[in-house]
């Protein structure tokens, strides 16, 4: 079956857009990525603070500063055609290694869906932002993969049939704003509960950048709705087929829960960022759809959203809205009446932070509409009807095994319970059993962490470390798959393990703060120095000089700088900026680095001249 999906994918693989015209819009900057832009040259003061979205946007601003040129981005089909330019040379070459995974796998990444088969909870389905899908059979205690071959492995939203466990079907491409990103080829179908998949008439080439933010099922019908960029997407065979019904972005839908209902609400058809987006009703199972805004805020000023449905009673909802003009959360809004009409519950507390279209999430208790969850950056319960909320299950940036990971991404109840719930954040997964008041970790054997960098000991090829997104710089522990939590609360970026022992660390966290460890990264210490403390790029470049592990290079602000005492004190030794850079191991005295589409440079006398 594997054979057989490559072979239905290789159509879209080697559809290729064809080349942009220099007028032409299609390599233009994204206009959310513009609006990010505006927003934080209007809003300096928001700049270096955790929550309001300035370390989300670098991420985007570093990948895409890359592969800018002349303000403008790469067509669609560009990095596509570079990889098939690249499998063809390689074609027909043996791989001279075996190649086997070494972890982490005790912790995960990021997380954007969750799925559970209706009828046994312990079935539960989990979507990487990279690395795929995992399924586990036993509650979240142990996990498994079998997505590892398929083209794309981003994850936006994944789906059980509520009537065959067996159909499960996986929504690729992540819907948020990810500038660059290798986008989803569609969405694919299983009909053995996750072991091997197949396409399905919605499709995508590779190239297309294409993402969804979520994937549902009707309990009654099994009808399904997938929101993508372009549409909202509807199925009746399972998913077999598929027609669009509205054109936009849609951010997510759920299903009325009363018995026998066909009644199904969503929340989109704009952008996260230009706004346009409404709540909107469907009666016959989302094939026609009334818009209902009493009560709501304009259009124009509703970003991102999510919106949750009890079950008892059956008529209530809650909607989770982001705004267009600071990026963070306006308000939780409760409807009372299926939707028709809706009230402002709390507009003051910023679960959001300045990251709404990043990270926003809500649920409500099945059997209690007066509970009700929110994430944002943190996690937030209410026990009123969402007038008042109380943050649980954070307090640890990067999560241990009772406390959150920051930057919520997915909710979900287990079926049949009131009290088990899911969450999904930048760290892995959590559950809790008492309606959201502790939580436990699920994330071990999820392996999904997003490295920046890797650096491996010279005298020790079993011992590695890795900078990594929102998770720090973890280190491998002995010869196993199982890595140290890093007490390092940031992005790690680039890494250096000093060649003759193994215990002296050289790393850094985003914009080029420099950071030493001379016990193999259990504790860090400061060796900035006469550098700006942040004053370097998202991924500021550094190279460790092979033959003399107490010099390091690092260039910041436009400054290489040079360290000969292992951090102690920097020296700026050339007005250059650069994107790398690298010390020659047969001659290290010879420095090379290269800024964007410029000429290298090149020392060789370490930096003197």
């Amino acid at each position: 079956m594997r054979s057989a999906l490559a072979a239905a994918l290789a159509s879209l693989m080697f559809v290729t857009a064809a080349p942009a015209a220099p007028d032409s819009p299609v390599n233009a900057l994204p206009n959310d990525f513009l609006a990010l832009e505006r927003h934080f040259e209007a809003n300096p003061e928001l700049k270096f603070q955790r929550g309001t979205g300035w370390n989300p946007y670098n991420r985007l601003k570093w990948f895409s500063d890359r592969r800018v040129v002349n303000g403008r981005a790469p067509a669609p089909g560009a990095r596509w055609e570079i990889w098939k330019e690249k499998t063809e040379r390689f074609a027909g070459r043996t791989a001279q290694a075996t190649w086997f995974e070494i972890g982490p796998v005790n912790m995960s990444g990021r997380i954007l869906s969750i799925a559970f088969d209706p009828g046994n909870a312990n079935n539960v389905y989990v979507g990487a932002a990279s690395g795929g899908l995992w399924k586990s059979t036993d509650g979240g205690d142990t996990w498994v993969t079998t997505t590892d071959e398929l083209p794309a492995l981003s994850i936006g939203g994944v789906c059980v049939s509520p009537s065959d466990p067996n159909i499960v079907l996986i929504a690729t491409g992540e819907g948020t704003l990810n500038f660059g990103r290798v986008g989803g080829v569609g969405i694919l179908k299983s009909t053995d509960a996750g072991q091997t998949w197949n396409t399905t008439d919605l499709t995508y080439a590779v190239n297309s950048g294409s993402g969804f933010h979520f994937l549902t099922a009707s309990p009654t019908t099994g009808v399904l709705l997938a929101g993508g960029n372009d549409n909202l997407w509807r199925s009746s065979d399972n998913g077999d087929t598929w027609t669009a019904v509205q054109g936009g972005t849609f951010f997510d839908a759920t299903w009325n829960r009363a018995p026998g209902s066909t009644t199904v609400y969503t929340i989109g058809g704009g952008s996260a960022f230009g706004g346009g987006n409404t709540f909107q009703r469907s009666v016959d199972d989302g094939l026609n759809w009334t818009s209902l805004t009493s009560g709501l805020p304009g259009s124009g000023s509703i970003g991102k959203a999510k919106i949750a449905a009890a079950a008892t009673p059956a008529t209530t909802l809650y909607a989770h809205l982001s705004s267009t003009s600071t990026f963070g959360t306006i308000g939780v809004y409760r409807s009372l009446n299926n939707g028709t009409s809706w009230s402002a519950q709390n507009t003051s507390l910023n679960i959001g932070g300045g990251q709404a279209w990043y990270n926003l999430t809500i649920a409500v208790d099945p059997n209690d509409a007066a509970k009700v969850i929110a994430g944002g950056v943190e996690n937030w319960r209410s026990t009123n009807s969402g007038v008042t909320f109380t943050e649980v299950g954070d307090g640890f940036g990067l999560g241990t095994e009772t406390a959150i990971h920051w930057d919520h991404h997915a909710i979900v109840y287990e079926p049949g319970s009131n009290s088990n719930v899911w969450v999904g954040t930048d760290g892995g997964v959590w559950r809790s059993t008492d309606d959201g008041g502790t939580w436990a970790s699920r994330r071990e054997g999820i392996a999904t962490y997003q490295f920046y960098d890797i650096c491996v000991a010279q005298s020790d090829p079993a011992f590695l470390m890795g900078g990594t997104q929102d998770n720090g710089v973890p280190g491998r522990i002995g010869s196993t798959d199982t890595w140290s939590v890093s007490n390092l609360f940031a992005d790690g970026m680039v890494c250096n393990v000093n060649p003759f022992d193994a215990s002296v660390i050289y790393a850094e966290w985003q914009f080029g703060n420099q950071v030493k460890s001379t016990d193999s990264g259990g504790s860090w210490f400061d060796i900035q120095g006469s550098m700006p403390a942040s004053g370097g790029q998202w991924v500021t470049p550094v190279a460790l000089d092979p033959s003399d592990p107490n010099r390091l290079y690092a260039v910041l602000g436009g400054t290489v700088y040079r360290t000969t005492n292992g951090g102690t004190s920097w020296s700026g030794v050339g007005s250059h900026a650069a994107d790398w850079i690298d010390v020659s191991p047969s001659l290290p005295s010879v420095v090379w680095l290269v800024n964007g589409g410029s000429t290298p440079r090149v020392t060789t006398d370490s930096g003197s001249t």
